[in-house]
């Protein structure tokens, strides 16, 4: 989707309008699989629109069995979410995205908050609530197919509906009460930190949305709010990390969709389509920046000298066409309320791959950063 306009991605790398769908909030999709093709589901936050790949029609879901869609899901050949007011869950008929019956409908049993976040992970639903989650598993029955599965329910709620993913075997999602959980299956685990529990405080909770990114033994969970910043919380290392495109307090890409063997990614300012690329030192040619920010080091309140900072770098890779790159570096005395000027450092040419860069005649502190 851009805009109201649902495009498909050609093998060539070109789009194709395929049709409107009205509305302005963000929209959540899922696909099953029917004879020769697909239906995919796009559910807007109030209603659904079904695009059948085989017809090549787009037309939203009439049947009356159906009362929109908060957020959707594919779940053992049925498209599954929840109702736009929360107060269910519900699947449509096997393999049939249009079709649905009012016996398939089921409420959370824990509490009777409302239903926020939906999520499939290991054949199981995992249906997050306002102070609660429930998890539904399928019985094989023909009408009420899913049952509650007793022991699973877990009084940790969703803050919301998009910050909800599945990645490494487990559900993500923001909390209830502002901290980010992961669930492989038993106990949601807490996995964010006071610090960043703290900068997110006073920020849209409702508004923040999530996506996933696994590449090369990297596997990224990334959350952004649209009114502040981007954290992405990497398995392969345990730590979180701020990702912020040139000029923006946050990442400019607002979806990640791996598919044909390359990753790609929708740009939320101007519908542009990115491929993610390892060699691409830009983004829509904005320079790539990177920043670090030290702790803290101090004299145990006695003044210390600065004689100067050190630092190795591991670069080169700048495009050939790009004489030199560079760092800029500046310093706190303050506990970071106020700033030194930059100072600019040569990184070198392309090709320069080994480099060290000294800033001398740092003055003296009592604690820096």
């Amino acid at each position: 989707m851009s805009g109201n306009t649902l495009y498909r991605i050609n093998i060539n790398g070109t789009a194709t309008s395929i049709g409107t769908i009205p509305g302005a909030a963000r929209v959540s999709m899922a696909h099953n699989q029917i004879t020769d093709g697909n239906e995919v589901m796009i559910a807007t936050g109030q209603d659904g629109y079904v695009y059948n790949t085989v017809t090549g029609v787009l037309a939203k879901v009439t049947d009356e069995g159906f009362p929109g869609l908060k957020v959707a899901d594919f779940v053992d050949g049925y498209i599954g979410g929840i109702e736009p007011g929360g107060r269910f869950w519900l699947h449509s008929n096997l393999a049939a995205a249009t079709d649905y019956s009012t016996i398939d409908r089921y409420e959370g049993e824990t509490s009777p908050d409302k239903m926020v976040g939906f999520a499939v992970s290991h054949r199981e639903v995992v249906v997050l609530s306002e102070r609660t989650l429930d998890v539904f598993g399928n019985t094989g029955a023909t009408t009420g197919t899913f049952e509650r599965i007793d022991g699973k329910s877990q009084e940790v709620g969703c803050a919301s509906t998009h910050s909800v993913a599945v990645m490494d075997s487990a559900v993500w999602w923001l909390g209830d009460d502002g901290s980010v959980y992961r669930m492989f299956g038993g106990a949601p685990e807490r996995i964010s930190t006071q610090p960043m529990e703290q900068a997110i405080a006073e920020l849209n909770w409702e508004q923040a949305f999530a996506t996933v990114w696994e590449d090369r033994g990297h596997k990224v969970y990334y959350l952004t709010f649209p009114d502040g910043m981007t954290w992405g919380f990497d398995v392969a290392s345990g730590e979180w990390h701020r990702r912020q495109s040139f000029a923006l307090n946050r990442w400019r890409l607002s979806t990640l969709t791996y598919w044909n063997g390359d990753w790609y990614g929708g740009d939320y300012s101007n519908g542009k389509v990115y491929r993610l690329d390892w060699d691409v030192m830009s983004e829509d040619d904005a320079p790539m920046v990177s920043e670090r920010i030290t702790s803290t080091m101090h004299g145990d309140g006695n003044r210390m000298p600065v004689a100067g900072l050190r630092l190795d770098f591991a670069v080169g890779r700048a495009p050939v066409t790009e004489t030199d790159h560079a760092v800029d570096m500046r310093y706190s005395d303050d506990g970071g309320h106020n700033w030194s000027n930059f100072k600019a450092r040569s990184l070198g040419a392309a090709g320069e791959f080994r480099q060290r860069v000294t800033y001398t005649r740092l003055g003296s502190t009592r604690a820096r950063i």
